[in-house]
């Protein structure tokens, strides 16, 4: 249901600052690393000063929102979701079928004859391209496009079910407004009156983040695993594979205290931990410290057991520095998605908000700081498989990213009469939507690479793919019309 790559093939989908694969062993330079990745000098600190300013729960101060993650099978924001009959599980089909509808659009506005109803139930990046005047669907066909020349570079030349844009959509639905009802506009050259429904911005919204260059400024804790059941060990259960040790649970732990509990601000994880991707906007928590000797709870002085006085089945694991263990038992909350719909409005009592039940061990020297941690299998798991802990999490450098087309530069303000000329707007959003860019990775070592992998991890040579994507002026603006 998720999808990491940006579109195209990455074996991982973020440019941003990720830790060294010694770093991915354990917690090494957890301080550093907390810090950067929460944007505070003070996220690292003592758990006794989390207990007190925190406590056990906390929110993100608003409640990112649901959506599908317009899968690429579909045609992400190209995604005919309200057409008669639905989609087809086949892309091939879906092709087709948009083929088919383009050339009805064709017949129809050479004679004037576009109907009400074919406005209505056109796919958002479709009422997008009529919005700005574009009769030529430049955005829409570049979408499909995009997707063609996935398929052409994937394993067996197919396009999975779980791949979409849920690294877009997941930003979009943490730091753009929610799109509060349907609202109606006039296309930029006075012809055509629009309907544009809440699930029809989010799908912009969604394409917008997962194309913008803000994608290159990311930060990232673990790794994408690459198989659905890693070696481990026989005794602890421990995973052993590094690409598949998720996010060290210290660093974990102080992420989520520092970044919902204190900051009240979402990030995003990848809850699945194997070889596909679901990425989710994190949204709140609440949790309990344990004895991991008794399993009794309680606050985090009374439950915490000394280190020497504990039989550790990680003791070959452990930070040296250890002086105490506590466990912790923490249910997660993330909003996971929804399919979409023509409903005219939309508000958080809609969303589908998940649960993430995980359990850890961490590590805490004489003070209470956390040195790292291991994540413990749950007596409701198989041990052939991975425990329930994300694989990677991610955010931006700033606390308030902007999401932008690589032309937005050029988009003139709502006030500028040149804002109204459908030709001056669809040469821009023509240029924003051919967009090309060089394609990255970072390998299992945390290093860069101009090289991109097959699905069989062989390597192909870099190229020039298309990154489709929207005048993001046009897009804030269709979202203020929707609150």
């Amino acid at each position: 249901m998720g999808f990491s790559r940006i579109i195209l093939g990455f074996p991982l989908f973020l440019l941003g600052t990720i830790a060294s694969a010694h770093d991915l062993e354990g917690a090494a330079g957890i301080e550093a690393r907390v810090n950067r990745f929460v944007n505070s000098d003070h996220a690292y600190r003592s758990l006794l000063e989390y207990q007190s300013s925190v406590g056990f729960s906390g929110k993100s101060a608003n409640q990112p929102w649901s959506s599908t993650y317009w899968p690429l099978e579909n045609g992400m924001a190209a995604y005919h979701y309200s057409g008669h009959g639905g989609q087809s599980d086949s892309f091939d089909e879906n092709l087709s079928s948009f083929e088919n509808r383009m050339d009805t659009f064709e017949r129809r506005l050479k004679r004037d004859r576009l109907k009400d109803s074919d406005i209505e139930d056109m796919a958002p990046s479709e009422k997008y391209d009529l919005y700005l005047g574009d009769t030529n669907f430049t955005l829409t066909h570049s979408i499909w496009d995009s997707m063609i020349e996935h398929k052409e570079n994937a394993k067996k030349h197919e396009i999975q079910d779980w791949e979409g844009v849920c690294h877009g959509w997941s930003p979009a639905a943490s730091y753009m407004k929610r799109p509060l009802k349907k609202f109606v506009v006039q296309s930029i050259d006075g012809k055509f009156s629009i309907p544009f429904y809440p699930d029809d911005i989010k799908a912009l919204g969604s394409l917008l983040w997962a194309n913008s260059l803000v994608q290159d400024n990311s930060l990232v804790e673990g790794i994408r695993c690459d198989t659905n059941t890693p070696r481990r060990d026989y005794g602890s259960g421990k995973v052993l594979r590094t690409r598949c040790k998720g996010v060290n649970p210290g660093v974990w732990h102080l992420s989520v205290l520092g970044l919902i509990g204190e900051k009240k601000m979402p990030f995003i994880i990848n809850k699945n931990n194997d070889i596909e991707v679901w990425n989710q906007p994190a949204t709140g928590f609440e949790f309990k410290y344990y004895n991991p000797q008794t399993e009794a709870t309680g606050r985090l002085e009374e439950v915490s057991v000394p280190v020497k006085s504990f039989n550790d089945n990680f003791s070959t694991f452990r930070d040296p520095n250890t002086v105490y263990l506590v466990g912790v038992d923490m249910s997660f909350q993330y909003i996971n998605e929804t399919n979409p719909s023509h409903e005219e409005t939309d508000d958080a009592s809609k969303d589908t908000v998940s649960n993430f039940h995980m359990k850890y061990e961490l590590e805490l020297d004489a003070g209470y700081n956390v040195l790292g941690g291991e994540w413990a299998t749950t007596s409701d798991q198989d041990r052939r498989y991975i425990p329930n802990y994300p694989a990677f999490m991610w955010r931006f450098q700033s606390d308030y990213p902007i999401a932008a087309s690589i032309v937005d530069v050029k988009v003139p303000e709502q006030s500028d009469p040149q804002y109204n000329d459908s030709t001056f707007m669809k040469a821009l959003s023509s240029e924003a939507s051919r967009f090309r860019y060089q394609r990255y990775l970072i390998n299992e070592d945390g290093d860069y690479d101009r090289l991109v992998f097959d699905e069989n991890g062989k390597p192909i040579p870099a190229g020039l793919e298309l990154r489709p994507q929207p005048l993001g002026k046009v897009i804030y603006y269709l979202m203020e019309k929707a609150q």
